[in-house]
Parts: C-alpha cells; structure tokens; sequence
C-alpha cells in the first residue's frame, strides 16, 4: 500500500502548510494567513485547526497574480518602446499607484481610482499584503486626468 509521503509533491491533490511552504516558495505565515483570512476561496480546505492547501487552485490563483502583475509591468502600445503603465510599476503608494492608473487609461471609469482606493483598497484592509505600511490619516484623495 502507497502512503501519502510516498505520493510525489506535485500529484497530490491537497498539501499542508509545510508542503505548499516548500512548493510555492511562500512563508509558512503568509500561507496560514492567506488561508484563515480567505476560508471560502475554494484553495483551501479547513479540517479543525489542520490546513490543507489545494494544489492545482492555488497554483491557478497564483498564477493569476503573476500574469496581471506581468501585464502591467511590460504592457507596450508602440512595441515595446514604452511601457503604458510605467508609473505604476515600482509605485509604493496606494493612492498614487490607484491614480496611474486610472491616468494611464486602465479604466475608462471617471471614479475609477477613488472607488479601487474607498471599495476595495481601504474598505478591506488590503494593504496588509503591502511589505510598505501605510498609516495616513482618513482623508479624500483627488485623482486628476487630463479630461476632467
């Protein structure tokens, strides 16, 4: 009979903490962490306080990551010449990267960055993933484009 430390790591359909750790090359906190604050995401599988990480779901969900992330770093309209987001890229700050871009042309919505900064950014704490860490004071922020 085969057991489970005899399945290769990349067959298995669930892997633990320590496993997904070593495989995904991610901290074994940032994994618990992603896992307890994302419990319904369908990567994860929650048996008491025991974590088993879907293999072939995350590896869909990080991949996913790294493609728009890919895509904002090296999209081009002139062949390569320009980067369309350039002032983007390397931004760290929120606000400012929210405002880029909008500027260069993301979304075409006229409340584009205000709402990714109020309806996503702030309203679910998602700078807690930022290695930067923000602490400015509650205010409204004003992104400007050349139309308005």
């Amino acid at each position: 009979r085969m057991s489970n430390a005899d399945v290769p790591i990349w067959e298995k359909y669930t892997l633990t903490i320590e496993e997904a750790s070593k495989y995904f090359r991610i901290g074994e906190n940032k994994l618990r962490k992603l896992a307890e604050e994302n419990p319904t995401a369908g990567r994860v599988i929650l048996n008491g306080n025991r974590i088993q990480i879907k293999r072939k779901q995350f590896e869909n969900w990080k991949q996913s990551i790294l493609d728009h992330n890919d895509y904002i770093a090296n999209r081009s309209t002139d062949g390569g010449r320009t980067l369309r987001y350039k002032p983007v890229v390397g931004c760290s700050d929120y606000i400012l990267a929210a405002c880029h871009l909008q500027e260069c042309g993301y979304a075409t919505a006229h409340g584009y960055a205000q709402s990714l900064i109020y309806d996503y950014i702030e309203k679910y704490h998602l700078t807690r993933f930022d290695s930067v860490r923000y602490t400015l004071p509650a205010k409204k922020y004003m992104c400007y484009t050349q139309d308005t």
